[in-house]
């Protein structure tokens, strides 16, 4: 036995020798150094049944980086020969010298129709309209941007083998909506969106839009956070719970299909943005540089993947979108990938996701019933320019509550204020708009009575809008079919 191991390992070692430095897309490494560190057994193992040293150690390298662990002999040998066939791919389109370059990843053993499965949605016809909500304004649109420099785009994730990506656009705008109002991050839930936004014309890992999924936190009331509802990868019975919402949905703003200078304007001054494409074969191998395509659809019936665009800029004379993936921090330009402007690549389509949020956290926020009881037991505001508004009343909704019977009426995305502290609105650079708040202690005043209040408050209010929320939900449902559908919506 022991003769056995000592020819294999030898036979190895003889091979790796003998063998050519590879200086493929994979990232170079001393194959000798491998079989030391103990990667001779999946080495061993793939020279025993593929035959052949040198592409034999390029795969056992790929195997070994990305974790594959094959059922059969059969399944290793037919795995080598797709792995081997998207090499050589890769290798024919970097030799082009195109803009973009591709790479070896964990899709590289896959073939096409397996990774579109699994990763992708069909094509569908997104509700993009050719007559967006996003007004143009004034602002100067900087000549670049990347989002990420502002710390509000929160960590790359991976939607794994279910066509999910739809919930992790949908997240990856909230959550920088999130950052931008607060100053902190925060991990939204997937798996709430993949088990519970059905209603709302989604279909969990074989896809949906984000439009439709800010449709469904509107009407549900609120998303948990990713600790809460935790991501699991597959379709699952919902669990949602109202008292872990995290973020509420206020509104969302459309961009008109194509209309990339619109989506500019909305990517360079407001937030990062929603958006979705249509994803060819090349695409899942792209590591660096401004991708482009002739073969991908260029109409919203053609998009089955979404994203998040989170800046623009220039690269080597090529103005491109900066946009964030949802297939882990390894796929691509830490994953990342840049997509030519102007175009209108691949079919994107456009929407700007504009949402006011709301934290159900006691002293994070209330409604203008809670402000008015808080203004009853004692507090008060002394605003110290008469253009400022107080800013203990709540901003509402440009639609007026009266015109929205059945919306609750929710308020701005501002921290409640501690009492003495002077503030700087938001345009205080442009003007004085300095708001001093103040509380007018009654007699047996108590902060503790204050939170009490506060707390049972925010219980009541909670409890009417959960109410409010399940009608509006029964009276959707009881107003609009959804159409079964051949073709699903992107993943």
């Amino acid at each position: 036995m022991d003769r056995v191991v000592l020819l294999v390992v030898g036979f190895l070692i003889a091979c790796v020798a003998s063998a050519t430095p590879i200086t493929s897309t994979l990232a170079e490494e001393n194959p000798i150094r491998q079989v030391v560190d103990g990667l001779h057994e999946i080495e061993s193992s793939i020279i025993q049944i593929v035959g052949n040293c040198r592409p034999a150690l390029t795969f056992a390298r790929f195997a070994h980086r990305y974790g594959k662990r094959y059922e059969s002999t059969e399944e290793m040998k037919r795995r080598y020969e797709i792995f081997f066939e998207n090499l050589r791919m890769i290798k024919s389109h970097n030799r082009k010298g195109l803009s973009y370059t591709l790479g070896v990843n964990e899709f590289a053993d896959l073939t096409w129709d397996e990774f579109r499965r699994h990763r992708l949605g069909a094509a569908q016809n997104c509700s993009a309209t050719k007559r967006g909500n996003h007004k143009l304004t004034d602002v100067l649109v900087p000549q670049t941007k990347d989002w990420r420099v502002t710390g509000i785009v929160s960590p790359v994730k991976n939607q794994g083998s279910c066509g999910s990506c739809w919930t992790f656009s949908t997240t990856g705008a909230l959550e920088a909506a999130y950052a931008q109002a607060f100053g902190k991050g925060i991990s939204l839930s997937e798996q709430q969106l993949v088990d519970c936004a059905g209603a709302f014309n989604n279909f969990g890992c074989n896809g949906g839009l984000p439009s439709q999924a800010f449709e469904y936190i509107k009407y549900n009331g609120g998303l948990e956070t990713e600790a809460a509802y935790p991501y699991t990868g597959k379709d699952g019975v919902c669990k949602y719970s109202s008292e872990n919402n995290a973020i509420q949905v206020l509104d969302s703003v459309n961009i008109t299909l194509g209309a990339e200078d619109e989506l500019k304007h909305a990517v360079g001054t407001v937030r990062p943005v929603s958006v979705a494409f249509d994803v060819v074969t090349g695409f899942r191998f792209y590591k660096g540089g401004v991708y482009t395509s002739t073969k991908c659809g260029k109409s919203p019936l053609d998009v089955n993947h979404a994203v998040v665009a989170v800046g623009y800029g220039v690269e080597n004379g090529v103005p491109y979108w900066l946009i964030k993936n949802s297939w882990g921090a390894n796929w691509g330009d830490k994953g990342y990938f840049k997509m030519e402007m102007g175009k209108n690549m691949c079919g994107k389509f456009l929407q700007h996701i504009m949402s006011y949020v709301e934290v159900q956290t006691p002293l994070a926020f209330y409604s203008q019933e809670m402000a008015q009881s808080i203004q009853d037991c004692g507090s008060q505001t002394v605003t110290k320019t008469s253009q400022s508004r107080s800013k203990l009343q709540p901003r509402r909704s440009q639609k007026s509550a009266s015109s929205q019977p059945n919306e609750p009426l929710l308020s701005e995305m501002r921290f409640m204020p501690t009492p003495g502290i002077i503030e700087h609105g938001p345009d205080a650079a442009q003007g004085p708009d300095v708001v001093v708040h103040g509380l007018d202690l009654q007699p047996n005043f108590s902060f503790e009575n204050m939170v009490d209040d506060l707390q049972l408050m925010v219980h009541e209010e909670q409890s009417r809008l959960k109410a409010q929320r399940a009608q509006n939900i029964r009276n959707l449902r009881d107003s609009v079919r959804f159409q079964p559908q051949q073709n699903r919506n992107p993943e």
